[in-house]
């Protein structure tokens, strides 16, 4: 079944304001690789010193 949804200006302006989903789910491989990039500096740090 089909429900009708109304909806006002304010909601409108909202929901046109959202990110679409490629774009979320670039921010979200965006934090993993910067994330990813902090670790792998991290071990490089005690691989160094290990070396040293």
């Amino acid at each position: 079944t089909e429900e009708l949804v109304v909806i006002g200006d304010d909601q409108l302006d909202f929901l046109a304001s959202l990110k679409s989903k490629d774009e979320l789910v670039a921010d979200v491989v965006l934090a993993l690789k910067s994330s990813a990039i902090k670790v792998a500096g991290a071990l490089q740090t005690i691989v160094d010193k290990d070396a040293a």
